[in-house]
């Protein structure tokens, strides 16, 4: 496949005027590319969806730019039409759905992303063509984007609220018998107990629950790289729902987005509203809260699967209010 893709670029490099050909010559052998490094297909998905951004940026407003003219100021102008598109399609879904409550912002994350990916594919471009094209004098001067480390978490009386939640459609599951609802909700509730992450949720299957001891199940858990470690949850939260799914199946058999408009629908029920973290203010709470209980940081960052423990300073050294207020009644009673 290798051969093809070099083939490919060779025969297109010499009829390539502007970004815009050049974009849509290279992104398919860039995908095959992405496959032979073994991504998964998630990711893939991911980087094709944001060249198909780029590529509608630069059919509407930039489509005759030439190569030799192609500048940062260009990315710049994209990153402005990226932010406005998003905030268009977040308010466009917030009509559509009563009950979800979302103020429509776009995070820093995700303006990074599309940096990112627009860095890669056109790194594949200086490598793989015949007419030494290298485009990494374009990203040196990309606006420096802010990056906000105050992070959103469930005030604790919102997470006696999902916990409350929680148990009563827990209860509501297991009496109907309704296995779709059934791995829902017990989706949700490792979402809610283990701080994983959303990809790491949609992962598990049964067979990677075992038993570590009288009170907890271990989980085996495949990161970020392929990377794998345990985490662990109360038998008694999950034990009934593993009951009922069958042998070998994941918990949940949905894709990415299906499950995120399902915690949103889950979060509407309780009432609670959310600014930018999206399903990460599940993640971002269950640290905030082992910090709260003292939990060394060390453990914190294997549970939550950080490679590096100054990833877990950065983001659960800082105690929310409810934490600090809690501190001062101590003090002054």
């Amino acid at each position: 496949m290798y051969i093809l893709i070099k083939y490919h670029l060779r025969h297109f490099n010499m009829e390539i005027r502007t970004i815009y050909d050049l974009v849509l010559d290279y992104k398919k052998p860039f995908l095959e590319h992405l496959l032979l490094k073994d991504c998964k297909k998630t990711t893939i998905d991911r980087f094709s969806n944001k060249i198909d951004y780029f590529s509608d940026f630069l059919s509407i407003y930039e489509k005759n730019i030439t190569i030799d003219n192609f500048s940062s100021m260009h990315i710049n102008s994209f990153l402005t039409y990226t932010k406005d598109r998003i905030l268009k399609s977040k308010s466009i879904l917030k009509k559509s759905r009563k009950g979800l409550k979302r103020k429509e912002i776009v995070s820093h994350w995700t303006l990074k992303s599309y940096i990112t990916a627009l860095k890669c594919f056109f790194s594949f471009i200086s490598d793989n063509n015949n007419d030494l094209l290298d485009f990494s004098k374009v990203f040196s001067k990309i606006i420096k984007i802010k990056e906000n480390t105050e992070i959103e978490r469930f005030t604790l009386a919102e997470r006696e609220k999902i916990q409350s939640v929680l148990e009563k459609e827990s209860q509501e599951a297991l009496k109907k018998g309704n296995l779709q609802q059934i791995r829902n909700i017990l989706a949700l509730n490792i979402l809610f107990y283990t701080g994983l992450r959303v990809s790491e949720v949609l992962q598990i299957n049964k067979g990677d629950f075992r038993e570590h001891d009288e009170r907890f199940f271990s989980i085996d858990i495949k990161g970020k790289g392929g990377k794998v470690r345990k985490t662990f949850i109360l038998k008694e939260i999950v034990i009934e729902f593993l009951d009922l799914i069958p042998e070998d199946k994941k918990i949940i058999n949905v894709e990415y987005v299906s499950f995120y408009q399902k915690i949103n629908r889950f979060l509407a029920r309780c009432n609670i509203s959310y600014q930018k973290s999206g399903c990460h203010i599940f993640r971002h709470s269950f640290g905030d809260f082992l910090v709260s209980k003292g939990v060394d940081l060390k453990i914190i960052q294997e549970l939550l699967g950080h490679q590096n423990i100054s990833t877990t300073a950065k983001f659960y050294t800082r105690a929310g209010d409810d934490v600090k207020t809690k501190s001062l009644k101590a003090v002054f009673g």
